[in-house]
């Protein structure tokens, strides 16, 4: 967890205190279409895991489990989910943590 942590930190230092979406699940062919809900969390700011389980049980952020237990988000359903809260006037938007 320690070091899965350390890399969220270095990919907000990178993207100038704002996480990059996705940004922690590198391949070769570049960034993954999936997050985990860590890192959705970190990404919108939120800061309970049950306020983002409670989104995906309410069809609000797609999301699938993968193997049984474990959650993924794909980046493009993160980006609806935040355009969707701006149009319902919710402001749920990527946590920016400069200055």
């Amino acid at each position: 967890m320690a070091k899965s942590k350390n890399n969220l930190e270095k990919s907000r230092q990178e993207a100038g205190g704002k996480p990059a979406l996705g940004s922690t699940r590198a391949t070769s062919a570049g960034a993954s279409r999936f997050m985990t809900l860590a890192e959705v969390q970190l990404y919108l700011g939120i800061k309970s895991r049950k306020t983002l389980l409670k989104y995906i049980k309410a069809g609000k952020l797609a999301a699938i489990k993968m193997g049984g237990t474990r959650w993924r988000v794909q980046r493009a359903h993160v980006r609806d989910f935040i355009n969707s809260s701006r149009k319902n006037s919710h402001s749920v938007t990527p946590k920016d943590n400069r200055g």
